[in-house]
């Protein structure tokens, strides 16, 4: 009998430690998922027609969730259908719009929003830390007039005089067995840096006088490339060259955005060409006397027109 205490000291502390309360559950994951780092970045210019905007989180998110808290807003504040891809796992949302952005028709910036609301998730059910929003601008539409270089227009014979200095230069033939051909250059590095696309190039020439039977004769202008002139630019060889019909004195006006876009898209830091004719052999000058750029007034100018930032 004199056990009784102690085995009634052992239920009792197995009682109590029955009664004392359970561990509290792990709680798991309840941090909030936050936007480190996104695409255009807000203030952005010049943004491509076909980039795409691209978050980047701190975690994986709820895929589902976090694309229907997504939004991409035209300048109008229409919205925008997009398609969504993730990367890394779940932590980089890439929003392609549906269609490619608008550029702006002149010098003015079209600006885009794009929204992400703090409905946006992780798998743990955790919202967004606060919600995102940034704003772009795409390309613009922008002039530029470019004057020739005096250093490199002029004109270069068939005989090898060069004259790269005068107000003027001929174009034509000179007599039964030479001719004279005119060169003009036009910088390209006064265009912005990050220029897109040429949309537009007009070359424009001026002619002040004709001589002789300048309209019995054939014309052509050609793109190349030549350093400062002399006599070698006379048979240099041309990329390309088309026929050219100037029937008149004033202004000639010559498409050349092709032409224009190679040398930019290429790297080139001119736009170079020369005019040529043929010879008709009737032993007189005939042809066009044409400024250049030591002309008072009617330089030879390029008339460019780029999408840029």
């Amino acid at each position: 009998m004199e056990h009784k205490p102690l085995l009634f000291i052992a239920l009792l502390l197995f009682a109590l430690a029955g009664c004392q309360p359970a561990a509290p559950p792990d709680p798991g994951d309840t941090t909030a998922p936050s936007v480190t780092a996104a695409t255009p970045a807000d203030g952005a210019v010049g943004v491509s027609k076909n980039d795409a905007v691209v978050l980047t989180f701190s975690e994986p998110m709820d895929t589902a969730a976090t694309e229907a808290a997504f939004e991409l807003l035209a300048p109008d504040g229409t919205p925008l259908p997009v398609s969504f891809s993730w990367e890394d796992e779940d932590r980089r949302l890439v929003a392609t719009p549906a269609a490619p952005l608008a550029y702006s028709p002149n010098a003015s910036y079209l600006t885009y929003h794009y929204n992400l609301a703090a409905t946006a998730k992780d798998p743990a059910g955790n919202p967004l830390a606060a919600a995102f929003a940034a704003g772009f601008s795409t390309m613009r539409l922008l002039g530029f007039q470019i004057e020739s270089e005096a250093a490199r227009d002029g004109a270069v014979t068939s005989d090898g005089v060069v004259d790269a200095a005068g107000a003027s230069a001929f174009l034509g033939d000179t007599d039964a067995a030479s001719a004279s051909r005119v060169f003009f250059s036009f910088p390209l590095d006064g265009l912005p840096a990050g220029t897109e696309s040429v949309v537009s190039a007009e070359l424009r020439l001026y002619a002040q006088s004709a001589t002789g039977s300048p309209d019995d004769l054939q014309y052509r202008m050609g793109h190349l490339a030549y350093g400062e002139l002399d006599a070698g630019d006379y048979a240099a060889t041309e990329g390309e060259n088309q026929p050219i019909f100037p029937h008149a004195t004033g202004t000639w006006r010559f498409g050349v955005r092709g032409w224009v876009a190679s040398d930019w898209d290429g790297g080139r830091a001119r736009f170079q060409i020369r005019l040529r004719s043929s010879n008709d052999g009737d032993g007189t000058s005939d042809g066009y006397v044409l400024n250049t750029a030591e002309s008072a007034d009617n330089k030879p100018t390029l008339q460019v027109a780029v999408y840029a930032p």
